[in-house]
């Protein structure tokens, strides 16, 4: 998969002026989706529920644990060509309202301490909370460079690099649909439980309890949304480099529409994959034990045309900024705790769904690394 010269040029426009613009590969793909668009204080840009087109079509994001009722949107607008015919008439457009915490690292010896502390309160409680991490990496690598081996790494996931004002700049490449919406069905996955792909062991029940909790959910959100469940629910393994999760497609028939949609999408997100269960109980713990903001971490990205949605959950993602000599990155990755985890093994998964993500932004991936991990 390559990203044309023409389409380098635009996306490097693109972030010197703040311009909205999103490149996106989906799953099973090689061809990358270019498109930008002018801000605009219209909702029609701005919160793409609220639209008043009926043909708005374009690209999605929205942060982790979302109640609003509102998504950043970037319509599909400008090519490449458009955006570099018009770019220099766009100069001084709004900066992001976030950017990368500069050095900003979880510590593994406090990140030990804060999960063995929610272990404690699993035991007696039960359920489950999902507790995230951050790195900081700089690289004088171009972005485009980085998202282009990223994509090629991972030719089987949503593929994605955006910039919207009031995200700031993203890159990720996640494997977990939160749900594809068309006509009248709806497509979901659970995807939760972990281990490194190698391993020849047995699904332990922390994963395998861990893995359950999600698919409940997800059945009773659909349940509660009025929609016809397919009964044939088979739980398999989906491969994601040098590990691999539990998965299981959930398939529905349910209507949906607008602002049904969104509705539904936010109801779904988080799911207890990247947030925890019950919800009222781990987003607060979420919320006080860890020391960064989500931002967009596990909330979701996706397209949307008039006839169709599609939503994955955003992980295997970093948050990106230019700075003098490159870029620098917020990377992040987290793991589900329950009464049955291990710290240290916790924060050893944390760490190595990021390890492709990490070496592609300093450029240590080879390209026999490269075709082990695809």
């Amino acid at each position: 998969m390559k990203i044309d010269e023409k389409t380098r040029r635009a996306i490097d426009r693109c972030i010197d002026i703040n311009l909205p613009f999103a490149l996106t590969v989906l799953p099973g793909d090689d061809t990358p989706l270019f498109f930008a668009s002018v801000p605009d204080t219209d909702d029609d840009y701005r919160n793409v529920w609220e639209s008043k087109n009926p043909d708005w079509r374009g690209f999605i994001i929205n942060f982790f644990a979302n109640d609003e009722e509102y998504t950043a949107g970037i319509r599909a607008e400008l090519s490449a060509d458009g955006v570099l015919k018009i770019a220099d008439s766009l100069e001084g457009m709004l900066p992001p309202t976030w950017t990368p915490l500069q050095k900003r690292q979880t510590e593994k010896f406090k990140y030990i301490s804060v999960v063995n502390g929610v272990i404690e309160r699993l035991k007696r409680d039960g359920g489950k909370t999902v507790l995230s991490r951050i790195e900081t990496v700089e690289s004088e690598r171009d972005i485009t460079d980085v998202a282009e081996g990223y994509f090629e790494l991972f030719p089987n996931t949503f593929r994605y690099l955006c910039f919207t004002q009031e995200t700031g700049l993203w890159l990720g490449a996640t494997p977990e649909i939160l749900a594809r919406i068309s006509d009248d069905s709806i497509e979901t996955m659970a995807l939760a439980g972990t281990m490194k792909t190698r391993s020849r062991r047995q699904w332990d029940q922390k994963n395998l309890d861990e893995h359950n909790l999600v698919v409940g959910y997800i059945l009773q959100c659909l349940s509660k949304a009025g929609a016809k469940i397919d009964k044939d629910i088979q739980t398999s393994e989906l491969k994601f480099g040098s590990i691999k999760h539990l998965c299981t497609p959930i398939r529905a028939k349910l209507d949906l529409n607008g602002k049904d949609r969104r509705e539904f999408l936010t109801r779904l997100s988080p799911t207890p994959a990247v947030g925890g269960f019950p919800r009222e109980k781990a987003l607060p713990e979420i919320f006080v034990s860890e020391t960064h903001e989500r931002l967009c971490y596990g909330g979701f990205v996706g397209l949307i045309t008039p006839g169709a949605s599609m939503a994955y959950v955003n992980l295997r993602c970093a948050m990106a900024a230019k700075i003098e000599k490159g870029y620098t990155y917020n990377i992040y990755s987290g793991g589900g705790i329950t009464a049955e985890s291990t710290a240290a093994d916790e924060w050893d998964e944390a760490v190595s769904k990021v390890r492709p993500l990490n070496e592609i932004i300093k450029g240590k991936v080879s390209d026999n690394q490269a075709a082990k991990e695809s």
